[in-house]
């Protein structure tokens, strides 16, 4: 037995990147069916490989949330992750430039919507076995998220989203960037109908405590 000599290694590495740049090409070239893709990767072998290829193909058919849980839970991006949602809503802003914002989220697609799927991604973690630590650093990552993207999010949906483990003091800041945010004004009198039909306790003190120091 003998271990592979460095020149066939360099070979067997650039033939590997050769394929896996063809098969980029192709992704790029050609549709493909939502369904049929993420079956593949779900019952193929290739689901726990090519991690780039994946994120490709799932971002061309539109499958935001497999597209998402590659980046947070494979690839470990938070950064990427955030990207991809800033792109996408930047990509439907110029598509529907006659749209604002809130409408934009009211969409048919708002369902799809990439930074709702990540928001819920780091409220409500798929793996069970997270950590307390684990799921505050998620925690926090997400409010930074809303902090940065306050105008960029429908702040209903993400306020039927919050868990009540979230207290007053982490929810200020976004809460006072959404109550000044020219781009909810028109909204802000459903926001607070909703603020105050909602079972989260902290979510209205939040808000009361917002109000009062402004």
């Amino acid at each position: 037995y003998m271990s592979a000599s460095p020149s066939s290694t360099s070979q067997v590495a650039k033939r590997i990147l050769e394929v896996r740049t063809k098969f980029k090409d192709f992704i790029n070239q050609y549709s493909f069916d939502t369904a049929e893709v993420i079956d593949l990767f779900n019952q193929n072998f290739i689901g726990s490989a090519l991690l780039e290829e994946k994120l490709m193909l799932y971002a061309k058919v539109g499958a935001h949330l497999e597209a998402l849980n590659v980046l947070v839970y494979q690839m470990k991006d938070h950064r990427a992750a955030e990207m991809y949602c800033y792109r996408h809503y930047k990509r439907e802003k110029t598509r529907k430039g006659h749209l604002n914002t809130h409408q934009e989220e009211k969409s048919k697609d708002a369902s799809n919507s990439p930074f709702l799927h990540l928001i819920r991604i780091y409220l409500y973690p798929d793996n069970v076995g997270e950590t307390d630590q684990q799921q505050d650093q998620f925690h926090q990552i997400c409010i930074s998220l809303l902090e940065r993207h306050s105008d960029h999010i429908d702040a209903e949906n993400v306020l039927d989203m919050l868990p009540s483990t979230l207290s007053v003091s982490q929810l200020q800041v976004y809460l006072s960037l959404l109550f000044s945010s020219h781009a909810h004004i028109r909204n802000q009198h459903r926001i607070v109908k909703n603020l105050y039909k909602a079972d989260n306790l902290k979510v209205r003190l939040a808000y009361l405590e917002v109000k009062k120091n402004k």
